[in-house]
């Protein structure tokens, strides 16, 4: 891996022969000779084994983080069975004189034969201040049935929307030409601006779309950390199947495990 603050904790891993190592943060901190960021006390997404540069630390020394306890401050590493550090190609490129299948202009993405092309950032409003809008929506919601609120329905969310069409397709969330999630829609700009990025009241609660509530919560540490979310589409009426075919060979830390 290049040098960087995080070599140590590389050096320390590649030199380990047992399959889970347990640390505590206090104890990474001495290998590194530096504390840790406060993301990494604060957010799980910071301990992620793919869209983010330090997380070569232990992916190149052939591990992953297999479990992050905030309240002990403790990380398990374990030692993968491949090497995890051997991604899926993805090849990123200026636009060509022929246009993205939607307009699209700028960057693309080509993965596994099939070639997103980037459509914007996702930015989360601005409280006029610096800082970001925070939203609770549960506090709207009527709760006439007494429904128990998700983990985390009572935590703020943020606001976002995107530029877009009604299109269907397949999209991919990523963060330094990492990939962090895949989706598919039949309708882009309803998934992201009535789903992810604004979060509906009932979907704080059990039974509602958990996945709107965990992937806006995970935007929200994400740029609460300084990340830039890119939003790449590839426009298919096919994209259950795309979906399914992509998440079959490419593991996202925000995906859920099938």
């Amino acid at each position: 891996m290049n040098a960087s603050k995080y070599t140590p904790l590389f050096h320390f891993l590649s030199s380990s022969r047992q399959d889970l190592i347990k640390l505590n943060f206090s104890e990474i901190e001495r290998i590194l000779g530096v504390s840790l960021p406060k993301s990494a006390y604060n957010y799980r997404a910071w301990w992620s084994n793919s869209g983010h540069r330090h997380s070569l630390a232990w992916r190149d020394a052939g591990y992953q983080v297999q479990q992050v306890n905030h309240k002990d401050e403790t990380v398990f590493f374990r030692k993968s069975n491949d090497n995890i550090s051997e991604k899926i190609p993805i090849a990123i490129s200026a636009a060509q004189a022929q246009p993205g299948p939607i307009g699209s202009t700028g960057k693309s993405v080509d993965l596994l034969g099939y070639r997103f092309y980037f459509l914007q950032e996702i930015i989360p409003k601005s409280n006029g201040k610096g800082g970001i809008t925070k939203d609770y929506p549960h506090e709207r919601y009527i709760n006439q049935n007494n429904l128990p609120l998700f983990d985390n329905g009572r935590d703020p969310f943020c606001r976002f929307s995107i530029d877009a069409g009604a299109w269907a397709g397949v999209y991919l969330w990523m963060i330094d030409a990492d990939i962090i999630y895949i989706g598919e829609t039949a309708n882009l700009i309803k998934r992201f601006n009535m789903g992810y990025g604004l979060i509906s009241p009932r979907n704080c609660f059990k039974g509602g779309q958990q996945t709107n509530c965990k992937m806006n919560r995970s935007a929200l540490e994400l740029f609460e950390q300084g990340k830039t979310i890119e939003l790449y589409f590839y426009q298919t009426c096919d994209h259950k199947r795309v979906e399914r075919e992509l998440l079959s060979k490419i593991e996202t830390p925000y995906n859920a495990r099938r």
